[in-house]
Parts: C-alpha cells; sequence; structure tokens
C-alpha cells in the first residue's frame, strides 16, 4: 500500500468515524437549534496502530454560548471505533474552550500533524456543515 493510498484510507475511516459520532446512537446531540462550532483531534503517533483519538466537539447553542462532548477513541483490531470517557460541558464561553483546547495541546505535547481543527463556524445551518464534513 502506497503512502497516499494510506493516507485516503485514513481519511475515509476519519470521515466515517466522525459521521457516526454524530448519528442519532452516536455521543455528539445536536438539538435543533444548535450547529457544531468547531471539532478537535488530537491524534498521537503512539496510538496511530489502533487508530487512538482524543475528540473534540464543540456546539454553538442558542444564546451564542458553546458547549462540548469530548472521548476517547480508537479502533482495536482495525474492528468499529470504540469511544470511552465520554464527558460533557454543557456552557462555555469561546475564550474558555480556547483555553481548554491550548491546556490539552500542551499536555499531549501534540506535534503539529498530531492536532486537527476542523472549523465549522463559518457554516450557518447544520445540513450545510454536514455536507461540508462529508467531503472529507
Amino acid at each position: 500500500m502506497t503512502d497516499s493510498s494510506r493516507l485516503q484510507t485514513a481519511a475515509s475511516l476519519w470521515a466515517q468515524d466522525l459521521l457516526a459520532d454524530l448519528s442519532s446512537s452516536g455521543p455528539v446531540h445536536l438539538e435543533p437549534d444548535e450547529r457544531l462550532w468547531k471539532v478537535y483531534i488530537f491524534r498521537p503517533s503512539t496510538g496511530r496502530a489502533t487508530h487512538l483519538e482524543h475528540r473534540i466537539y464543540s456546539k454553538l447553542k442558542p444564546g451564542g454560548h458553546l458547549a462540548l462532548v469530548t472521548f476517547a477513541a480508537h479502533r482495536p483490531n482495525g474492528g468499529p471505533p470504540v469511544r470511552s470517557g465520554v464527558a460533557r460541558v454543557l456552557d462555555l464561553s469561546r475564550e474558555d474552550l480556547g483555553h481548554i483546547i491550548d491546556s490539552i495541546r500542551r499536555q499531549t505535547n501534540a506535534a503539529e500533524d498530531e492536532y486537527h481543527e476542523v472549523d465549522l463556524s463559518h457554516l450557518a445551518t447544520w445540513p450545510d456543515q454536514l455536507e461540508y464534513l462529508s467531503q472529507f
């Protein structure tokens, strides 16, 4: 398998996992008047064999405040994703979210290729965001 095909396979798995996280049975739930804000993925090189990731989904709530869902996810033996350590913060400011992300980046010593931020804040509706995410 070439590096290019490995990268394409990894991107496809990531997109599938992302959409599964947002499905009705996944850990991230959006109310009709909410939309995603940003998605953060920390993928340490030491966990790449099992696709170990730390995912943070932030969503914009009515009134401008944010909420987030965070958890670890991995694919043992190449199987379906397993999520653990799910935690939720129901109300936080954009500034607080920035502090949380900065703290995690420092604690994990995440290199540039181990940290990904998907900014969805410029997309006004959930259908627009879903279309954007399906292109990954």
